[in-house]
């Protein structure tokens, strides 16, 4: 078994403490989508080594109903927030060999409806939508109307 003890740092992800090629992954969670991406995939890729891995977990916003949502609702989000569009998925494809596996489409709209509805959070509703959203994301032309994507990233290899 394997012990691991994290070493938790705060610093600006526009300019990484940290080595050049240091880590064989590098991991965030709906960080990138307040920050220039441009600036912070490249520190992401100078802290990776070649073959390195980089997985986020962002927002997307492709989708044209969901781009009105964000329109609608703006005090629901920080001013500094930019989901991921054509720009910056270009920014992604020019540093890595990019991966967009995409999260909730018909789950976005049954879980709030779901709330009201059921007690429990596993219910029919919530079960459908999954299914349905593990079918559409093979459909092709749905990929991008998702509501978020796991984006895996390898850094190329040094040649």
């Amino acid at each position: 078994q394997t012990t691991v003890q994290p070493d938790f740092r705060v610093m600006d992800a526009h300019e990484l403490a940290f080595e050049d090629e240091s880590f064989d992954v590098v991991f965030g969670k709906a960080i990138l989508h307040h920050l220039d991406y441009a600036v912070a995939l490249d520190e992401i890729s100078r802290v990776l080594k070649p073959g390195g891995v980089m997985v986020f977990m962002e927002p997307l916003d492709f989708n044209p109903v969901m781009k009105a949502v964000r329109a609608a609702t703006p005090k629901l989000r920080t001013p500094d927030e930019k989901p991921i569009d054509y720009p910056q998925w270009r920014l992604f494809e020019e540093r890595f060999d990019v991966e967009l596996h995409p999260v909730q489409l018909t789950s976005a709209v049954a879980s709030p409806v779901s709330q009201k509805l059921f007690r429990e959070p596993q219910n029919l509703l919530t079960r459908s939508a999954f299914e349905a959203d593990k079918m559409l994301r093979h459909v092709p032309g749905f990929r991008l109307w998702f509501r978020s994507g796991l984006i895996v990233g390898r850094k190329p290899s040094a040649s």
